[in-house]
């Protein structure tokens, strides 16, 4: 069975995409961006904060994220952002990442997107 988040943002109604998927065990989350803060660390950990409250909403755990992939646009912030998931994934069962250095993002002030896939285990 699948299950979608109902269209809540602006965006999603005008693109028509959902923030997450859940189909089986399988959580599947968009990519998330901050409109908050201008640096990328602060739109990292904004954006990590958000795209982890869209898997609680569907009932994944931070625990249950087994793959964050992150796109940026600043070369230089790459170690900052890497300290940033650490902050948030760094526990004894860290998930897959890879980080991806893009030419640009959807909006020009946009420096950091991401997504990421949780896995929900019956048996707990």
């Amino acid at each position: 069975m699948i299950h979608r988040l109902p269209q809540d943002a602006p965006w999603e109604v005008d693109y028509g995409y959902t923030k997450a998927v859940v189909a089986g065990p399988w959580v599947l989350v968009s990519g998330h961006v901050s409109l908050e803060q201008e640096d990328s660390v602060g739109q990292a950990r904004a954006a990590f904060r958000d795209v982890l409250a869209t898997a609680k909403r569907v009932g994944a755990q931070p625990s249950d994220v087994v793959r964050v992939r992150i796109f940026y646009t600043e070369t230089d912030d790459a170690d900052a952002i890497s300290r940033a998931f650490k902050e948030v994934f760094g526990g004894d069962h860290p998930p897959a990442a890879t980080m991806v250095r893009v030419a640009s993002l959807m909006l020009p002030q946009l420096k950091i997107e991401i997504d990421l896939d949780a896995y929900l285990d019956n048996t707990r």
